[in-house]
């Protein structure tokens, strides 16, 4: 055994002291407190409470140190828990023992009073190490020692094999350091460990354990290794068909991804080139009207140039005949007077049109090139999973109701609360169940509803009527300033009503209570549905077919419009994304939804081309509070919902990654 080993054993030996006994412990046991005694001292333990108390049966035993009580089973002493880490260092250390004093020399008897008698054998019985003498008294008294077991030394020391560390006994492990060295031919079945006969009706007695014979018990074993290594043949030839499929697979799927790769560049070229077309088709035209500019503004001041060359020729031809006339007077200056100082006259009276020359320059001053690069955005493409979104559920619609739903709204609670052209609407739950009815008394357009379940209605006149949650109406908003109405309405996050009017192209803010606190121009749009985003922007659908995002000064600051739209429809998550649904233009019952950035940045395709009964008006769309996309149609309301695999594959993975950084920390505490 290792030496340092051997040297932290005595260490802690006091830990491997029974207090009964004051030796080393011998079969230790644990009771309910922890603490460990020799098996044999408890069993004494036992017999003298026993006999105290006049019973032959004891129920509990408390511990001799700290006198807490354990509770015995059935069979007794034997059947508390060993303490296997304090059996297996004594045995160590024991079993170190005995191969050092095997290996001296002059080891002494130690069963004669002498002590000074060699030591020949060693009985494993009275477990010492005894003399010539002592054997020979071992065989005189056969009725006393009668079984005992006596191994010549020179036997035992053949046994030990040397290691760098010192000596140990080859047989050890085979042999119960508990009955004397009696050979371990047994195996308990319910510890896992081998026993020896002595050990089958003592520690590991029936029924509570089950021991075999050794040879058994490996045979046994051999035969479930047989069946595994058979069974691990076959699991081998599927593990190679397995590595074999995924192989397979993985050279497809990158053979995918290469040509995904492949098509996203050849797209990219293809817009590159074409947007490289169109500049240049772009830059030809303006420099063809730069050349036109210049050519027009040459022109102009060229006609100006030569008035004022004309008029400077006609005033120095004119000057240097009065200078003539000066130097030689006759009567020819009579004669060239009139017209003489008719032409100096003329010409030094005349005014000189710089407003001409101003305008010209006016032009040149003020004409500027504007930068447009941001005016459109070039899109590439967008990689699809085919799975991203699918219809999860379908709620139906009363047939008494079929075809007259107006508008819908999601309260942050989840009810979904819909409105028929009829007057009445409905708020139902997610499966379907109608919770609460409002009758109006009149045709609705429109409809929002608030965070306290107020319901704001844009009814027949075209004018806003506000419900509170009992079903009575509060109070009109009415449209003013010459409007004849409003078209469309909202509400936003903080429960402020937003409305597009009529002929105004204006969008009116109101609070809840009917006052009017911002009118946002609408940059010349009469919207016919109205949105507003968590960030404040406001998005509008409006003819023809398009959707403007706009901020709260008014300026547009994008526009989606496709030439193959019949209408477009909007609404927003809460994430700043713009889901939009449109019809064909070819076929009336065909319907897609898209989502977009507030940018106008196409994201993905939700819905593709979905034949619906449409029937007299259009569908209507909204999000839910989960995230979820629900769709009007005549007879129905559809709940789509994302399932891309990409991204659930990716939040099983950071769910995993979180579970195991929790378990992490927890096993990191002390």
């Amino acid at each position: 055994m290792n030496r340092s080993i051997t040297k932290s054993f005595q260490t802690f030996d006091e830990e491997l002291e029974c207090v009964i006994c004051t030796g080393r412990l011998l079969n230790a046991k644990f009771l309910q407190c922890l603490h460990s005694f020799c098996a044999e001292c408890l069993e004494r333990c036992v017999t003298v409470r026993g006999n105290i108390e006049g019973t032959c049966r004891l129920r509990s035993i408390p511990c001799p140190l700290c006198r807490e009580e354990t509770i015995l089973p059935d069979n007794g002493i034997n059947g508390l828990k060993p303490n296997n880490l304090a059996n297996k260092v004594v045995q160590a250390l024991e079993g170190n023992d005995h191969c050092a004093k095997l290996m001296d020399s002059e080891l002494c008897c130690e069963s004669c009073r002498t002590k000074r008698s060699r030591a020949v054998a060693y009985c494993q019985d009275c477990r010492h190490f005894i003399c010539r003498d002592c054997v020979g008294s071992h065989s005189s008294l056969k009725q006393i020692l009668s079984g005992h077991r006596i191994k010549p030394l020179n036997d035992l020391r053949r046994s030990l094999v040397k290691t760098k560390n010192g000596y140990k006994d080859a047989n050890h492990g085979k042999t119960c350091y508990q009955h004397n060295g009696q050979v371990k031919t047994h195996f308990c079945e319910t510890c896992s460990m081998l026993v020896c006969i002595r050990c089958t009706g003592d520690t590991h007695p029936e029924p509570h354990h089950v021991c075999v014979e050794a040879k058994d018990a490996v045979k046994t074993r051999l035969r479930s290794i047989q069946e595994l290594v058979e069974q691990g043949h076959d699991k081998q030839k599927e593990v190679a068909d397995a590595l074999r499929t995924i192989d397979r697979q993985r050279n497809e799927a990158r053979h995918v991804v290469r040509c995904l790769q492949q098509e996203i560049n050849d797209a990219a070229d293809a817009a590159v080139e074409n947007a490289l077309k169109s500049i240049d088709f772009q830059r030809l035209t303006l420099l063809k009207e730069t050349d036109r500019l210049d050519e027009f503004l040459t022109g102009k001041y060229d006609e100006l140039e030569a008035a004022r060359l004309g008029v400077g020729s006609l005033l120095s031809n004119a000057r240097s005949f009065g200078v003539k006339l000066m130097k030689n007077p006759s009567v020819k200056v009579l004669l060239t007077f009139d017209k003489l100082n008719t032409t100096l006259h003329n010409l030094v009276s005349e005014q000189w049109d710089k407003a001409s020359v101003d305008y010209i320059h006016s032009i040149t001053k003020n004409v500027r090139f504007e930068s447009q690069e941001n005016a459109q955005w070039v899109s590439v493409g967008t990689l699809v999973d085919p799975n991203q979104w699918s219809l999860s559920r379908s709620i139906p619609i009363p047939e008494s109701k079929s075809g007259e739903v107006s508008s819908m709204s999601y309260c942050s609670s989840g009810s979904l609360f819909l409105a028929h052209f009829n007057g009445v609407v409905e708020e139902m739950t997610v499966d379907g169940k109608i919770t609460h009815v409002l009758n109006t008394g009149s045709d609705i357009r429109d409809m929002a509803v608030l965070s306290d379940r107020t319901i704001v209605i844009l009814d027949g006149t075209w004018q806003i009527a506000v419900y509170d949650p009992t079903g009575k109406k509060s109070r009109m908003i009415h449209s003013k300033n010459g409007s004849t109405g409003f078209t469309c309405l909202t509400a936003d996050a903080d429960d402020m009503i937003f409305a597009g009017e009529f002929h105004r192209d204006t969008i009116s803010v109101f609070a809840k209570d009917g006052r009017q606190v911002e009118s946002i121009p609408a940059g010349g749009i009469t919207p016919y549905r109205i949105v507003v985003a968590n960030s404040g922007q406001i998005v509008l659908s409006h003819s023809p077919a398009s959707v403007s995002v706009l901020n709260r000064d008014g300026d547009v600051e994008c526009t989606v419009h496709r030439k193959q739209w019949q209408y477009a429809l909007v609404c927003c998550d809460t994430k700043e994304n713009i889901y939009i649904l449109s019809g064909s233009r070819d076929e009336k019952k065909l319907i897609s939804v898209h989502k977009y950035t507030l940018e106008g940045y196409i994201v993905e395709c939700v819905v593709r081309h979905v034949e619906v009964d449409v029937g007299s008006w259009h569908p209507r769309i909204d999000c839910t509070p989960d995230g979820n996309l629900a769709l009007v149609t005549k007879t129905k309301v559809d709940i789509y919902s994302s399932r891309s695999v990409i991204e659930r594959e990716r939040k099983e993975l950071e769910q995993e990654d979180s579970e195991r950084n929790e378990m992490q920390e927890e096993n990191s505490q002390p």
